[in-house]
């Protein structure tokens, strides 16, 4: 005999043995209490006759409770109910009269306001199954952490990580599912390395994120879908938009208001590539038709948008065909520098040259650096091919000093390189052997590089200075140009854009805009370099307005190595 909770309530408690070849009930009680799963066994009027802890804990009542009354009224009244994995209401059943075995996944609301995904089994215990002698064993199983920590991989599968959109895999299923009549936008940020380095990893992200949340925003208005699919690039799509409209929409959403990354506003531009979505056709085509679209927006320059069509995808290719060929020319020496030289307009002497990067393409012939580095700053091959074109410069002026040294034992050879490439981790780490052993080139930088005053960039052009390079801006005038840059970093000359030279005698705008550049650098100590001078006029009229130097087909085109040599032995 032993008390109980309840006043006046004893409970007698005797053994027996097997009867009918059943286990004991003693028996049956310790293996339902080492069960994991929460237990009742009900007889076959369907009254409980035992009931686990685990089973009493997960119905908030206590087991001695239960025994002996009915389990579906009591359910009923305790406020458990079930529903099925979707939601729907299902009805308790009276378990003496299920046909067993029983297996089903419901959703069980508890008395205390939880709702727990549970595995409800029924198996028939002695006698018949579900028969007048025999007993029901209901088994729950709890899967609510399984089913979520499934629905996780679920979700982390087809979503990003970062910015919590749609993944290239969640967008690809989503458009493939529900197609519907619209247009699909792919977008990648201009110059997302400049901004990683000016930002840092955790500035970018803080930007991404904010971009990401604004294009899920417009998304959402339009019933459309927002994904991130690398990156820097995302997609949305606009349905019942027309292209125009959905680059219209992209553009305001992220022009609108500056971003803002700490205590900085960041105005950023993107390259927009745009196809149509048709209702019944699979979106995933359409997604593929609008990143080719953005390739081409990208090749075309900064904030630029590319409708698409079918010719557009066979560009592409030739570019994606470009840039597996320019890796075997790195290895294959299929590149060649050729030599633009700049005369001095004061002592009519030449006194260094411009080195000029070709690749003499197996099938295409001679290419210009336009038609390849923009698939080189995109890839790893940039830094070899300037550490080339820096190796290949500096053997160039040895050559001329060693051939010539009376009349040009100071020559000079310049080379363009571009700062992005350089603040790269491997970019000037690679070039410091060389420039520190061999003593660096002329270094000329694009003006618009120098927008950013940061102070990564004036050190990076110290350093380049500190090495023995003389730094020139190149493309003065024309774009993108900073007067502020001849004061803020360490340069030695300006080289005119030739578009300002072009105009040369004739425009008296040209002309005065050439004297007051022309004056403004001289009274910043620093030489001007005229460029793209083609004719003795230019020439005469350059000379007069006190420009220090120039280069172009007036005084000879770019020339080879040995006929540079042959050039300078002549004049």
């Amino acid at each position: 005999m032993r008390r109980t909770t309840e006043e006046g309530l004893l409970v007698a408690e005797g053994s027996a043995g097997s009867r009918d070849g059943r286990a004991p009930l003693g028996v049956m009680t310790q293996v339902l209490a080492l069960s994991e799963d929460a237990t009742i066994l009900v007889d076959h009027l369907g009254r409980a006759q035992l009931v686990s802890e685990r089973a009493s804990a997960l119905l908030g009542v206590e087991a001695a409770r239960l025994v002996g009354l009915g389990v579906s009224r009591v359910l009923g009244e305790l406020g458990v109910r079930m529903f099925t994995p979707e939601g729907d209401p299902l009805v308790v059943p009276e378990w003496k009269d299920v046909t067993l075995p029983f297996r089903r996944e419901v959703l069980l609301a508890l008395p205390d306001g939880t709702v727990r995904q549970m595995e409800l089994r029924a198996t028939g215990v002695g006698g018949e199954a579900g028969g007048a002698r025999g007993s029901v064993l209901l088994t729950l199983r709890d899967l609510t952490a399984l089913r979520r920590a499934q629905a996780k991989i679920r979700h982390d599968a087809r979503h990003d990580a970062l910015t919590g959109l749609l993944n290239r895999t969640g967008l690809r299923e989503a458009l493939n599912a529900v197609p519907e009549a619209g247009t699909v936008v792919c977008l990648d940020i201009d110059g997302f390395g400049a901004l990683n380095a000016a930002l840092g990893r955790t500035g970018c992200d803080r930007l991404l994120i904010q971009v990401a949340a604004r294009l899920n925003d417009m998304a959402n208005e339009q019933r459309g879908l927002a994904a991130r699919l690398a990156d820097d690039s995302f997609a949305v799509t606009l349905p019942g938009v027309d292209a125009a409209g959905a680059a219209g929409r992209v553009r305001a959403t992220l022009q609108q208001v500056p971003l803002r990354v700490g205590q900085r506003d960041v105005s950023v531009s993107v390259a927009l590539g745009v196809a149509a979505l048709k209702a019944g056709v699979p979106g995933d085509a359409a997604l593929g038709d609008a990143e080719v679209a953005m390739q081409h927006a990208k090749r075309q320059g900064r904030d630029q948008v590319s409708v698409f069509n079918p010719d557009l995808r066979e560009q592409v290719a030739r570019a994606f065909e470009l840039e597996e060929a320019l890796r075997g020319a790195v290895e294959g020496e299929q590149f060649t520098l050729l030599y633009q030289p700049a005369i001095s307009l004061r002592e009519g002497r030449a006194v260094g040259a411009e080195a000029l990067l070709r690749w003499n393409h197996p099938t295409l012939g001679i290419l210009s650096p336009n038609r390849f580095l923009d698939l080189a700053s995109r890839s790893d091959l940039i830094t070899s091919i300037s550490e080339w074109v820096v190796q290949e410069a500096v053997l160039g002026r040895s050559a001329v000093r060693a051939a010539l040294p009376e009349r040009f034992a100071d020559w000079t050879v310049s080379v363009n390189l571009g700062l992005e490439e350089l603040r790269r981790s491997s970019g000037l780490r690679r070039l410091l052997p060389l420039l520190s052993a061999e003593g660096a080139p002329d270094i000329e930088v694009a003006a618009g590089s120098l927008l950013d005053h940061s102070q990564e960039t004036l050190g990076l052009l110290e350093q380049l200075r500190s090495l023995g390079a003389r730094l020139s801006v190149d493309d003065f005038g024309d774009g993108a140009s900073s007067l502020a840059s001849l004061t803020r970093f360490p340069l030695s000359a300006v080289k005119l854009h030739p578009t300002l030279t072009a105009r040369l005698p004739g425009d008296d705008k040209s002309l005065t805009l050439v004297q007051a550049t022309i004056d403004l650098a001289h009274r910043l100590g620093l030489n001007v370099v005229a460029v793209g001078v083609e004719t003795t006029d230019q020439l005469d009229v350059l000379r007069d307005l006190g420009c220090d130097a120039a280069q172009g087909y007036a005084i000879t085109p770019p020339l080879g190595s040995a006929e540079l040599l042959d050039w300078l032995r002549h004049h």
